[in-house]
Parts: structure tokens; sequence; C-alpha cells
């Protein structure tokens, strides 16, 4: 029997947001991997690993697609042999001599029915484990310390290998077995399915991928290669602008908490410092305001609210703030629900900080930082410029601190890429 291991239980951290999610001719990019497998003679079931909680959503969409292969959906790991141990132990252990695994990434969306069926025809005795690659086109350096050369590799033997992989499924679990918990402890080491078997003594071998696309989706370079092959936008986008300005002057009115956001994001609400992004510091003033006057979070709720057509700032903090609810990360929430709700992801927010004092730039590293747990985004997503502006933006004693945010946000399909925090998720 052949099983497909379907993995798609990556944070995406290298791409900096939800890949999977992102629709890719008009369906998410998950699903064009799963439709190769479902259409696949050779294919007997297929078994997904998904982030934890996520089990509902996939389950759902697969039953609407009407998938009829896919036999279970699973939590994945930390990790993606974490992901690959999961399947394993879900499926088994009842596996026979003649079952093979076929391992495949969800963000390599490109994969060819051919390729597959080369794959598992080469893993026969005393091959047990079969991968698709192509060979490595570019020059290969081993350096040492300080970027010091000591080696130029020759690269006639050398492959960068793809998925699918195919396993031995009886090989592939007493590898697991030998190697115990040096499968999740050295990821350094065991980076595929391949080096699993490898380094329980098993022969593998590579066949050559059946085309130029079957490669991974890891940076947007990738994403906008897929859409023009496609025929399709590079991205289907929207822009959202938003600004906010707040004097300061004396006590906020009304003191905040250190409450959580959904999810339990550890923030730091304390002291008695004026609050930016979600963050008291002692070094910068309060401001008038009625709730936290965190200028660059009504700043960025008020853009992501332009981005899909939504009111101001005011049409859903004011409500809250009168109930007591001064907290603007509760603000940012709640417009986040419904950026996802529209079917859209941020990937980018660019913040420009305008005020005599205090010095914004050492205060960055600690706005991304927390701007990066808040938003769900990398720190190289989220860029931070200030400027005292020439003491022109306030009149009244020139005393005070602006912000003006940029969003860049990408159409998204299946179920909304913002949720509230469901844990570590493996890139």
């Amino acid at each position: 029997m052949n099983r497909v291991f379907l993995l798609a239980a990556g944070s995406g951290k290298r791409f900096g947001g939800d890949k999977l999610r992102l629709s890719l001719g008009g369906q998410p990019v998950f699903a064009h991997a799963l439709e190769v497998f479902e259409k696949l003679d050779e294919v007997d079931e297929i078994y997904i690993a998904v982030r934890e909680g996520e089990q509902p959503e996939f389950e759902a969409f697969v039953q609407t697609a009407g998938w009829h292969k896919v036999c279970g959906v699973f939590a994945g790991g930390e990790g993606r042999l974490e992901s690959v141990q999961r399947l394993v132990s879900a499926v088994g252990p009842s596996y026979q001599d003649h079952d093979y695994l076929i391992i495949h990434n969800a963000a390599n969306p490109f994969a060819e029915g051919d390729e597959v069926r080369r794959a598992l025809a080469a893993c026969r005795p005393p091959v047990r484990g079969v991968a698709v690659g192509r060979p490595v086109q570019n020059t290969i350096k081993r350096l040492g310390a300080e970027g010091r050369v000591e080696e130029t590799v020759a690269r006639e033997q050398l492959w960068e290998v793809e998925t699918p992989q195919v396993v031995h499924a009886l090989s592939f679990t007493q590898a697991l077995r030998r190697l115990g918990p040096l499968v999740t402890s050295t990821p350094e080491r065991l980076t595929d399915d391949l080096s699993v078997l490898e380094a329980a003594g098993f022969e593998t071998r590579v066949v050559e991928v059946g085309s130029i696309w079957n490669r991974k989706l890891t940076t947007h370079f990738e994403l906008a290669a897929f859409r023009w092959k496609g025929g399709e936008p590079s991205e289907a986008q929207s822009v959202g602008i938003g600004e906010d300005g707040h004097a300061y002057g004396g006590l906020v009115a009304a003191e905040v908490s250190a409450l959580p956001l959904p999810g339990g994001l550890p923030v730091e609400m304390s002291g008695s410092g004026g609050v930016l992004a979600g963050v008291r510091f002692e070094e910068v003033p309060a401001v008038e305001a009625e709730s936290d006057g965190d200028v660059i979070l009504h700043a960025l709720c008020n853009a992501l609210s332009s981005s899909i057509g939504e009111c101001s700032l005011g049409g859903y903090a004011t409500p809250l703030c009168r109930n007591g609810v001064t907290d603007s990360r509760e603000y940012l929430a709640l417009i986040l629900q419904k950026v996802a709700a529209a079917g859209l992801s941020l990937i980018h927010c660019s913040l420009s900080i305008e005020a005599l004092h205090p010095k914004i730039d050492p205060l960055v590293p600690a706005l991304k930082n927390s701007l990066s747990q808040l938003l769900g985004l990398s720190l190289e997503r989220i860029g931070i410029t200030a400027t005292t502006g020439g003491g022109t933006r306030f009149i009244k004693g020139n005393d005070g601190i602006y912000c003006r945010v940029v969003v860049l946000l990408a159409r998204s399909c299946f179920f909304p890429p913002y949720a509230e925090n469901t844990g570590t998720r493996q890139s």
C-alpha cells in the first residue's frame, strides 16, 4: 500500500507568514499537492499533518473538495520530522513489507505524477528510500571563521533535494526506533526523510525531478514565479494608510492594566510612562487620551481598517473605551479579525514616527519585537523610521507624538490567516 504523508504544519517563518493559505491559481497553495496525489492511481491513502487546532478547518476543506483518499488529518509537531513521526504513529504499527510512504511538503505545489512513479519504482531492495532532486548549478564553497573559504566543493556529485521522498515503511520505522530521540534533537543533521534512513545505515537514492517547477515555496520570489507560471498577477494586494497623533499632557486618562491579548501574548505594560506598540516606556511622556494613547497601534488600526474599506478607529474603539477597554491591543485584535474575515493576510508594515522627544531609534528593537508578536510578522517585514519634523507638527507647544502607518496585504484563501496564539509553529 502506498500512503502519502502531506506536511502542512509549517509556520512559514522564512517566508514571513503563512504561505500555505495564500491563493495560487484560485486555491490555497497546499491544495495543489493534494490534488496531484488524489488523482494518482499509485496512491491509496493520504494523511495530513497540520498545525495544532487546525484539523477541523482542513477536514471541512477536504470534504468540500471531495478528496476521498484523505483518511486522516492530524496535529503536527514543532519540526518537520516530529510531524512525520506523528503520522507514522497514527497510521501504524501495522506496516507490511510492501508498504511505502510518500512524504511530501505541502509547500511544494507542483509535484508531478511521473516523478512519484519513478521514485516508487527506484525504491526497491537494497534501496530503502528515494528522493527527487536536481543537480546543483551554482558554485559551492565551504567557509570557516569570518567567512574564510576553506574549500570550493566539486559540484559534479552534488544534488539539491526536493519532495516527494519515498521510503520503505518498515525500514523507515525501524530507522526511527534506532535513532530514538536523535531524530528531533539533531535537526541540523536530519534535514529530510532520507537522512533518517542514511543515519540508520540504509541505502538511499535520488532521481531527477520532473520539472523545474517542483521546488519548495520558501520566499516571495518563488510565489511570484509560481503565479507567473499560472498567468496570474504576482499578488492580489490591498494597501492601507493610517495616522494618529496625541499631544503630551500629564497622566493617561485611563491607566492600562497588564491585560493579556487573546492568546496570552506576554507584552509588558507595567510602569508610568507612555505606551507605544503595546509597550510602556518610561522615557515616553504620557499623552492626552481616553485610552492608553498608543499612537502606533491607533495608526495601525486605521491603516488596516482602510485596507478593507472599514471605518476609522473611533468607530469600534470608542464603544470599547466607554466600556472600560483602554488597551489598544484589544482594538488591534478586533481589526485583525476583520482583516482575516476579508480574506487578507498582512505581509508588510511600515511606520513613520514624528516627535521632538524622546529619541525613537533606541526604542525601535522593542517596538519591532512587540509588533512582531501582535501581528505575526517576522522582524524584517516591519519597518520603522523616525523624524523630529522640525517641531512643526504640534503648534501648541510643539510637544507630542504622531505616527503614520502603511500596510500591504495579500489575498489569501481557505481559512483566515490571523488567529489567536496557537503555540509554536514550524518553519
